[in-house]
């Protein structure tokens, strides 16, 4: 067909006509092929227009008619080099910035320069890498975003990056854009750093200059006024040296330089407070009094000796048998018993020595109860100590009570089916299970603050990074991966990771669990699904699928091959009612389907079909019903053979033995004649009709 171009109007009329570009089969086309294959709204892949050479893409939908025939395909075409980067190249990206999109393969599909984007001319032009760039920004963002992540695959959510590229920090956002149609495409911004600095930079220069001009000029300044200020400063000193002497009345002359006479008025106001202070330090040592006399503790005071000197009774109760005041005078060995008393005369005899306060704790029965006692013992002078004593029960008892919280949470953990971790936001573990240790072959001392990607293997750990900083910005993530244990070995593991807040602090909560099995089991699937494909591709029977609706679901080259079509996907797509595309005798698909309903399969069964020329040859088939678990039909599968040669040589065999059967039918009636006529009794008869006068017979 030809291809010719016309103007139209707002209403879509045609009007001028433009040009021809001579034949044209769009249905070869690679936007009408992705379009009826997809059976759907697609883009196509992006390909060099043939009229331009420029690479374009193509939004596509195919039309059917009522009955589901497919009509043709609707198109539009974007020329990348103009729409696309004609909005790219608006964009504001600071001021050196650039912006560009590429697919997974690295294709560059267009950027914010003027850049070309193919390489190569005519037929062999093809679209450029974006490592090829001639764009040194460009060129070096997708450089390093190859080597850091491996693939482009692995880009799989939005990431912003700080990174140094040919000595300069730039600003890298990659954001992934898939939109269910086709297009799955990378959007890449990078800005450099000096966009953001260069103000900022001037504005330190500036700043610079007028700091250091206004130290100049202050310099200068202060050495003409330094001898005027030396006479009235010196005598504020003098009057200072005086206070500091215990001479509190100390007043200070006025002077003509304001400043001065300030400083002069302030020294003598500071001369007045002064004198107020002192009054109030008086005051403040009673309070400090009222304040020791509140402390709960218990204060005593003893000897090197280990005589009780003085002491403050504790406010919070009774705690021994004797008061304070009977304690006075009193050794340790007479208020305490003999263990705790030797514990308190070692304990003297330390501090004095060494100078260091000392704790002791202890137990005391008081009452009918035991109770825990916590003894701070400092220097207090050169033949004393101060005992600061403090009831502690509720305290250890509070302690013993965490601790067994803490056997229980561990053992709860240790009794987990997979492993248990807990990492800070530096990924440095700081709680397992032993299910861990066990795992990855270290000790408890070796895997204490371990980075989480040492445990990895080191194709995963892109993909790893990743999951962890969704699971620091979206809460949770999960991933599978492999374990790298001490001894090298890799283990298939699901790991599941949730950001928690602990004491201020954010960390990342987990568990894995051992997927080696399902691996394995995925594996042997696959290798089924390898084999049993393989088998269904090179079958010599036509093996096929089918819908409850009468469309072809999937068949094989062979079934294609006996109904005459080029191929598997050009009988699927052309076949849209089995019923009358198919059938010779349409009547006999609905006998096919009651019968699969009812006893859910066919054996045996032969029909005629029409192949893809209208020719009507016979075929045999095995089918069957294919259920769910709730018994609902899913759709048939079955197995046929081309029986055509088949049914001709027997409808032939069947004519020979017909022809063979009169042939037979005719030697045996001559048999039985020859028979008769060489009987005796044959031959008497013969012999006496010879005798016998015919004319006087009948006369």
């Amino acid at each position: 067909m030809r291809f010719l171009y016309y103007d139209i109007d707002r209403r879509g009329n045609r009007l001028e006509f433009i040009e021809e570009y001579g034949d044209f089969d769009s249905r070869q086309r690679p936007w009408y092929k992705a379009a009826m294959q997809g059976r759907r709204a697609i883009w196509s892949e992006v390909y060099l227009d043939f009229t331009t050479l420029l690479p374009t893409i193509t939004a596509s939908r195919p039309v059917y008619s009522e009955a589901g025939q497919p009509l043709g395909v609707c198109a539009t075409d974007v020329l990348l080099p103009k729409e696309f980067r004609s909005f790219l190249s608006s964009l504001e990206i600071g001021k050196t910035g650039e912006a560009f999109v590429m697919d997974r393969s690295g294709q560059i599909i267009s950027s914010s320069t003027d850049e070309p984007l193919t390489v190569g001319e005519g037929e062999a032009a093809k679209l450029m890498q974006a490592t090829a760039s001639r764009e040194p920004l460009i060129r070096e963002t997708a450089i390093y975003l190859k080597q850091h992540f491996g693939t482009w695959e692995n880009l799989r959510y939005p990431i912003q990056l700080d990174v140094k590229l040919s000595g300069q920090r730039q600003y890298i956002q990659v954001t992934p854009f898939n939109d269910g149609r086709g297009l799955d495409w990378l959007i890449v911004v990078a800005i450099p750093e000096t966009d953001f600095m260069a103000d900022i930079n001037a504005s330190r220069r500036s700043a610079l200059g007028l700091s250091l001009g206004a130290l100049g000029l202050a310099l200068g300044v202060g050495l003409l006024t330094s001898r005027w200020l030396t006479r009235p400063i010196t005598q504020v000193s003098q009057a200072a040296a005086a206070m500091a002497e215990g001479h509190l009345d100390q007043t200070v002359e006025a002077s003509n330089i304001q400043e001065i006479n300030r400083l002069s008025t302030s020294f003598n106001s500071m001369s007045g407070q002064l004198k107020d202070t002192f009054d109030a330090l008086r005051q403040s040592e009673a309070r400090n009094q009222a304040l020791l006399d509140a402390i709960p503790d218990l204060m005593l005071e003893i000897s090197a000796a280990g005589i009780y000197l003085d002491g403050i009774e504790a406010k919070a109760g009774q705690w021994l048998a004797l008061s304070v005041a009977d304690q006075m005078g009193k050794s340790v060995t007479d208020v305490l018993p003999a263990d705790i008393a030797h514990q308190y005369s070692q304990a003297i005899q330390q501090v004095l020595q060494t100078q260091v306060p000392k704790i002791l704790e202890y137990e005391l029965l008081i009452g009918a109860e035991e109770e825990t006692f916590e003894a701070r013992v400092v220097p207090c002078s050169a033949q004393s100590v101060l005992f600061m004593v403090r009831n502690i029960t509720e305290r250890k008892r509070a302690a013993a009570e965490v601790l067994r919280e803490k056997i229980f949470s561990d053992t709860l953990i240790d009794s987990l089916p997979g492993t248990f971790f807990l990492y800070d936001s530096d990924m440095r573990l700081v709680r397992w299970n032993k299910q861990l240790e066990q795992v990855l072959g270290y000790s408890g001392a070796e895997i204490k603050g371990i980075n989480a990607l040492e445990t990895i293997c080191a194709a995963d750990r892109a993909l790893i990074t990743d999951r962890i900083q969704a699971v620091f910005t979206t809460g949770e993530a999960q991933a599978e991966t492999r374990l790298l244990t001490k001894c090298g070995e890799m283990i298939p593991y699901l790991l599941t990771g949730r950001r928690v807040d602990l004491n201020g602090a954010t960390y990342l909560l987990g568990n894995g669990l051992d997927i080696s099995e399902r691996k394995r089991a995925e594996e042997a699937l696959r290798i089924a699904e390898e084999n049993y494909r393989s088998i269904f591709e090179n079958a010599l029977e036509g093996l096929f699928q089918s819908s409850l609706e009468g469309r072809f679901i999937s068949v094989n080259p062979a079934m294609a091959d006996i109904y005459g079509y080029d191929s598997p996907a050009d009988m699927v797509t052309s076949i849209i009612n089995i019923v009358t595309q198919v059938y010779v005798d349409p009547d006999g698909r609905e006998a096919f389907k009651q019968q699969l309903d009812r006893d859910g399969e066919v054996k045996d069964v032969e029909y005629r079909i029409y192949r893809k020329d209208g020719t009507i040859i016979w075929i045999e088939e095995n089918a069957r019903a294919v259920r769910n678990d709730d018994g609902e039909l899913l759709y048939y599968e079955g197995i046929v053979q081309d029986i055509t040669q088949r049914k001709q040589l027997e409808a032939q065999l069947k004519q020979q033995v017909q022809e063979l059967q009169i042939e037979i039918d005719h030697q045996k009636r001559a048999q039985d004649v020859a028979q008769i006529t060489q009987s005796g009794y044959f031959q008497e008869v013969q012999e006496e009709i010879a005798q016998v006068d015919l004319e006087e017979f009948w006369g």
